[in-house]
Parts: structure tokens; sequence; C-alpha cells
């Protein structure tokens, strides 16, 4: 848990490695997965980098891989090639390790014998269905020239085609007018219900027969010359034709299984090849992030989780190369760096760290809320969902996928249940959390169960008599309360004062961390001017309120128990009176004016003094450093000596002075204080920040009163379906009705209180954590650390 508080302490490294074992020594770090390379070329173009080419025969590479993935997707749909889907998606144990020209040479011949192989399956197609195509078109002329009444066939000419019936109508047209009607055409579907259509064009004389070819050549038109007219010639074409499309078909099976072989062992390999373009482009573009010294050795800066140095040291020493070994060590950091955070986690802690993450990254040594949120974020959701029954579900959920969890990493899982998955600690806490809290508020899928036994007995009709007066039930909300007419009035009551406490209890936490950020970082006056007040405000208004919820629970005799709300108005509208209505305790005249009085000092402590300080300590700084000041603010001092210029001479010089101290111009930039560089932004700053604290109290804490809402809200959703679906179909008393009407309650439940309840629930949980709470310490501003990872590669196994 300690690991998770603040982030580890990271050091600032440089690496200095030769040429020759450039590439290895960044594999070796890779391994290790703990070192986040700088890129000391920022400035250079991507295309003057050293290592450009490299990274653009990995793209090549990377581009052969998706032609061949593609392949093997088309290749996927036929039914006796699904297992190639496995293969493509296992994980490969160990595959050999090869260099990038070893595996550029392979893929180039596996390319070029693959598109071989499918060009000349596509081409034996295309010779198939040409053929088989012709043997339709054959069968068709005797019922083509059928339709022909008294055509002389000698001395006629024919042309026989096949379109597409789309086009069919305006290829018709347009021979029949270039023709001027000297055509005779007829045609029929190819097969029946086919998308094609056969014609036939008969016409005399050798220059019309050329126009005809040319308009169908240009619309797309097949035309099949080859077919003889007389049934003996037309007979003899098609036993030529079968006997080409027999020999034809054996090509293409041929073709087709070699094809599929070489799918099925590019399959096997893909996902190794990947890997290793992966890793040798990350290898690359890490080196290009190096600068080059004297030609022969390559410099970079990195940072670096400071217990890991000896690790890193350990690990280099692994190369052999006698003087040409690489040389790491921890320099200084530079200065206004920012450094990356670097947050120790495990599959445990991942889900609540990414959960922070998602709001932003803690600052290096800000107080980091991942540790909280495995508390207090199935706590805070449990309070919403609040129902035993349902909650069962999502912790046999995450259980499921816990016991499992070994053969699930295994496996390829679509994103919702990959999401699921990483989730399934939090599931786990989540529905602990709210079987806890449906048991006190006892809910078990909206109706009430009796453990304990209850103090009170009904009469008639609505009638109950307490029968034991000291009877207090054990644990959770009396059954009773179920079958009452002010059950509502009664859990509103105590879920909206509960939500009240939660919800202030945990802004005060925030308020009080803020304060181990705050001497963290050694900021004394934001500890005296901001931590201290907003501790006094947050005390004396809503930790008052607190107190009274808390004190007319201890004391349930005083009838009529004064409203809350009404008392606490009165103290800020009637300065030191408290009205008999209003009366609560002893001593309430005396301290609500104090507490009155503390909170209006405070708002003045917020406020007033911090700008004062901070102004004072920016002139005693810009004192000591005139060049520190703004350049708008130097311009002003000195206003006689610019009047004699004019505007272009003016533009000039001042381009002059940002090119000649363009190292201290980016100096004072990276120094801007983010308190502000003068009186007045400090004082906007400072107020602006006061105002948020203090209207972000009165409606952050409104905010929690969703706790009270969503769980109010689940509570009635799960008694009005069991009330009006099941019940009502089980009073007819059939075994159809009462299957009936518990098969519709059981999904309205599984869709709607526990799928949609569940994700409302948790969107507001992530709210409250995010703006609520964190609003009240955290900044979330850093940079996460994000280390140069590359998976060992094993070596192939003999067996």
């Amino acid at each position: 848990m300690g690991d998770l508080i603040r982030s580890q302490p990271v050091s600032y490294g440089q690496l200095i490695v030769p040429v020759n074992v450039a590439e290895e020594t960044i594999e070796l770090i890779g391994e290790l997965g703990i070192v986040q390379f700088v890129d000391l070329n920022e400035k250079e173009l991507t295309f003057n980098r050293r290592y450009c080419n490299e990274l653009k025969r990995c793209d090549e590479l990377e581009r052969k891989i998706r032609y061949f993935n593609e392949m093997i997707t088309k290749e996927e749909e036929r039914k006796d090639m699904k297992g190639l889907k496995f293969r493509r998606n296992r994980e490969i144990e160990s595959f050999e390790k090869e260099s990038t020209e070893n595996l550029e040479l392979k893929l180039d011949g596996i390319e070029k014998d693959l598109k071989q192989i499918i060009s000349d399956c596509t081409a034996t197609e295309n010779d198939l269905e040409k053929i088989e195509e012709g043997l339709l078109v054959s069968s068709n002329i005797d019922l083509l020239f059928e339709n022909i009444d008294d055509v002389v066939v000698g001395g006629l000419k024919f042309v026989i085609g096949v379109i597409e019936k789309s086009k069919y109508d305006s290829v018709q047209r347009l021979i029949w007018r270039v023709s001027r009607g000297l055509v005779l055409i007829k045609s029929m579907d190819l097969t029946e219900g086919s998308s094609l259509r056969n014609f036939i064009v008969v016409y005399q004389g050798d220059d019309l027969g050329l126009k005809i070819n040319k308009i169908c050549q240009t619309s797309g038109v097949r035309i099949y010359t080859n077919i003889p007219i007389d049934l003996q010639e037309r007979r003899e074409f098609v036993d030529e034709a079968l006997n080409n499309k027999q020999q034809l078909t054996g090509i293409f099976e041929g073709s087709t299984k070699e094809k599929r072989e070489l799918l099925k062992t590019i399959a096997l390999q893909i996902k190794g090849w990947k890997d290793i373009i992966d890793r040798e482009r990350k290898i690359f573009f890490t080196l290009n992030m190096f600068k080059i010294d004297r030609g022969t050795t390559l410099r970079g800066e990195c940072w670096f989780p400071s217990e890991y140095l000896d690790i890193i040291v350990t690990k280099l020493s692994e190369l052999d190369q006698n003087s040409m070994s690489p040389i790491f060590s921890p320099i200084q950091i530079p200065p206004k760096a920012i450094i990356p955070t670097y947050n120790k986690t495990n599959s445990f802690t991942q889900t609540f760290q990414d959960l922070t993450d998602s709001y932003g990254t803690p600052r290096y040594g800000e107080i980091n809320t991942a540790w909280l949120n495995i508390i207090t974020f199935p706590f805070l959701f449990g309070i919403m969902f609040s129902d035993a029954g349902h909650g069962i579900f999502i912790f046999g959920l995450g259980l499921i996928f816990i016991i499992f969890q070994k053969k699930l990493k295994k496996i390829t899982l679509d994103e919702i249940t990959l999401m699921l998955f990483d989730a399934r600690w939090l599931l786990l806490g989540m529905g602990l959390m709210a079987i806890y809290c449906g048991i006190v508020f006892n809910e078990f899928f909206g109706f009430s169960i009796d453990i304990f036994g209850t103090s009170w007995d009904k009469i008639e009709g609505d009638v109950y008599v307490r029968s034991n007066e000291q009877y207090v039930y054990y644990f959770g909300i009396d059954p009773i309360w179920k079958s009452s007419n002010n059950e509502l009035y009664y859990t509103n009551s105590l879920k909206m004062k509960l939500s009240i406490l939660i919800g202030v209890f945990h802004m005060t936490f925030g308020v009080i961390l803020s304060f181990f950020n705050h001497l963290h970082e050694k900021k004394w006056l934001n500890i005296f001017f901001n931590w201290i007040p907003e501790m006094m405000f947050m005390i004396c208004s809503f930790g008052y309120l607190c107190f009274l919820i808390i004190l007319k629970w201890c004391n349930p005799d005083k009838d009529p128990a004064p409203m809350l709300t009404n008392v606490f108005l009165e103290m800020f509208q009637n300065f030191g009176r408290v009205t008999d209505e209003n009366y609560i305790f002893t001593g309430q005249k005396i301290v609500e004016p104090l507490l009155l009085i503390l909170i209006i000092i405070s708002l003045l402590l917020m406020f007033i003094p911090k700008p004062i300080f901070l102004y004072i300590k920016l002139r005693k700084q810009q004192k000591a450093h005139p060049e520190s000041r703004p350049l708008l603010e130097q311009i002003d001092n000195n206003d006689d000596e610019l009047t004699d210029f004019n505007d272009n001479q003016y533009s000039l010089d001042n381009n002059i002075l940002l090119n000649n101290n363009e190292n201290n111009i980016k100096k004072d930039e990276e120094e801007d204080n983010e308190e502000g560089n003068s009186l007045m932004e400090i004082i906007i700053f400072n107020t602006i920040h006061a105002i948020e604290y203090v209207l972000g109290c009165i409606s952050n804490t409104a905010s929690y009163l969703r706790l009270w809402a969503l769980s109010l809200a689940h509570a009635q959703l799960g008694s009005v379906f069991l009330e009006n679906v099941f019940y009502l179909l089980m009073k007819m008393n059939t075994f159809i009705t009462i299957f009936v009407g518990f098969a519709i309650w059981a999904m309205i439940t599984l869709a709607i209180l526990i799928g949609m309840e569940s994700l409302s629930s948790f969107l507001h949980t992530l709210r409250l954590h995010w703006i609520e709470f964190q609003n009240k310490f955290y900044i979330g501003d850093g940079i996460p650390f994000i280390p140069l990872h590359l998976p060992k590669q094993s070596l192939p196994s003999n067996n």
C-alpha cells in the first residue's frame, strides 16, 4: 500500500553507447521495461534522423503483414478454413529471433509466391467462368433462333454476347440507332433468375458489324465469336469446352490447395513476424532519440526508477564487447524538467490506478488517490446500488473472472469482455459492498428478509404495536418498515442524512490530504492561507451540520424534532438568536455565532493575506534578477526611449532582441509562476481559487445527495417490478403465469436493475471521486512514466 500513496522516486540517467552495439543495448534495456528515454532530437525532422531508413523498412514489412492478414481474412470465410483465425491469433510461446534483413528477404519471397499463386488462381477461375458462361450461351442459341421467323441463316452474320441486365436496355437502343433499325435483336436471361442477359444481334454487312462490335466492347459486353451456329459443330464445341473445363478445374483445385497451404503456414508464423517487426520498430524509434557524438557513439538520456539503477548496470554488463561496452550513469535532473510519475502496481491495484489516471496522472510526488479508491470506490457504489441480491451477481461475475483469469489471459476476448476482465477486482469489491449495503438497508431483490426477528406486531390492517420496547434489530433496518405506510419517509430521511455525513467526511479527508501535498512541496503559504482557512470553513459550516445530524439521532425524544435545514439556515440569518422551534442543544446560542465568526475569518484568510505575501516575494525576486521581469513591464518602464522609433523600426529591433536573447526568454517562459507574474494576476488566481472552494463545498455537498437518490431509486424500482410483475402474475395461481411472471421479472432485473443501474451507479461514483473528492487536493497534470518495453524472446524449443 505504501507504494501507492506517492509515486516512486525517479532519477535521470545518461547512456553512452557505441554505434555497433546500439541495437543490442536498447534491446537489453527494453527487456527490463524500466527506462523511459528522452527525445534529444525533438527539433530534428523525422527523415533527418539516423535510423529513418530502418523505420521505413519496418513500415514496408508491416505492409506485407497487413497484406497477408487480408488474404487470410478472405480465406477464413470458407467453411474448411475456419482454423486460420485460431492459428493467426494464438500466442507463440517461442519464436526464432531473426534480423530485419533476413525477415525482409523471407517476406519478400513469400509475398511474391503468394501473389503469383493468387494470380494463377484468379486467371484460372476467370477462364472457368468464361467456359461455363459459353456453355450456357451455346444452350440458349436454339431458344433465341426459335423465336425468329423466316430467317435465312445463309448470308447473315451474328454477334452473340452477355451483359448485365442493368446495361442491356441502353446497349440495345444504341445498336438500334447506329444500325438505323437494320438489325434483329433477341435476348433472354442467361439462366432463370440470373442478373445477366444473353442476346444475339443479326445483321448484314461488314461495316455495320464493326460498329456493333465496337459498341459491345465499349459497353462491357462479353462477345462469344467462337460458338458455331450449326448444331453438329456446336456439339463438338460443347465437348471440347467440357474437356477444357475438366482440365482447368484440376489446375484451379491444385492452385487453391497450394494457396491454402501457404496461408496456413503464414498464419502459424504471422504473429511471431509481427512481434519481431514491432520490436525492431521500437528499437529504431528509441535510437532516433539519441544524439550522435563524433560519429562513433550515441548519447541518450532517460528516466528510470531510482531503485533499479543496479539492475540496469548489471544488465548492460552482459554485453561482452570489452572496451566497447555502453556506459550508463545517473546525472543531475535538468532544471525545470517535468519528472514523469511512476506508480508501482500489480494486477489488483492496476484497475484502481487506471481510474485515477483516466482523470489525470498525478504530479511527481503528489498524493496518489488509487490507494483510497480501493476502499471508497466500491463503498460509494455499494451505497447507491444497495441490494444484496443484485450485488451477488456483480460479486459472482468478478469472482468468475478471478478464478479463470489464467485461462482467459490466453484467449482473445472481445472489447467489452476484456474491459470487464481487466476490472475483475473492482467488480469483486463493488459486488461485496453492494451486498453489505443491501444487508444494512435490508434490500434483497426488492423485498426485506427478517433474519433476527422484528419487535413490531401487526394488529389489524396497517396498525402495528411494538411488543418489546428494549429490543433493537441487531443489524440493518428492521424488515417491518417494508410493509409500513411511512417506509418511504423513513428511508428518505435516513439515506439523505447518511449521504451528507459520508460526503462531508469524504471531502474533509480530501482537504486533509492537500495538507500533505503542501508539506511535501514545502509550500508554507498554502498551508497557512489555504489549508487552515479551508479546514476552518469546512468544519465550522458543514462539519457543524453533520454534528446536528448525529445529535438529532442521539436525542430521539424531543417532539416535534427540529428541522435541521431551518436550524442550519437560522445560524446565518439570525446572528446570535435561536428560536424555540430550532433549539436543539444547550449552548447553541454561543456556539453558532462563534462558528459564524470563524467562517468569516476563514474567508478573509483565503482572500487577503496570500496575494500580499506573494507580491512581496515577487518584487524581491525581480529586484534580485531584473532580467526576469516580463518584457512588457520592461518596455513600460522605458517609454521615453521608445517614442523616437517608428513602428517598423521597433518591430525590427524587437525581433533582434528576441533572437539575441532566445535562451533568456525561453528561461523566463519556463519560470512562469503558476500563481501569477503580476499583482493583478496573483489577486485573480487567488480569488478564483477561494471562490471555487467555497462554492464547491456547497455544490459538492449537494452532489453527494446522489448517494441517497440512486439508492432510493434502485430500491423503489426493485419493489415496483417485484409487485407489479411477479406478484401480480403469481396471484393468478397457475403454473404458466408463475413461470412467465418469474421469467419477465428475472429479465427486467438482469437488464435494468443489474445492467443499467450498475452502470449508472458506476458513473455517479466516478464523478464523486473525480470532481467532489479530488478537486480538494488533486492537481493531476503530471506525465506518466512510459518505459520502453520489449517482451523477452525465448529460443525455440527442440520439441
